[in-house]
């Protein structure tokens, strides 16, 4: 019985391992100087704006939405990533910088 209470035990921590691996946070500057921190989930990438508080948040079929800007879309090439916002005209981009998930199953594939 303790066997099997101590398996489950480690199991719960290596999904829980793996998961705080997969939402490791990390650091991003937006053209327009906005300091985001980043982290993965099944949907794709969060960004947090560091001043306002802001959501941007990155999806993984190529899908954006921003907490003050609404829905619009994503990508990413040689030159950085880019996020568009129709209703507001409202463009981020983060110049020469890559958004990747440490899991690559995460990483959303959106190029431009």
């Amino acid at each position: 019985m303790k066997s099997a209470l101590l398996a489950a035990s480690l199991i719960g921590m290596s999904f829980t391992l793996f998961s705080a691996r997969s939402l490791a946070e990390t650091s991003y500057t937006s053209d327009d100087g906005e300091e985001y921190v980043g982290w993965c989930n099944g949907s794709g990438v969060i960004l947090r704006a560091q001043n306002s508080g802001a959501l941007l948040s990155l999806g993984r079929s190529c899908d954006a939405s921003l907490s003050a800007q609404g829905r619009g879309w994503w990508c990413r090439d040689e030159r950085g990533v880019a996020a568009h916002f129709r209703r507001m005209k409202f463009n981020v981009f983060f110049s020469n910088q890559g958004i990747y998930c440490q899991n690559p199953n995460l990483t959303p594939g959106c190029h431009c």
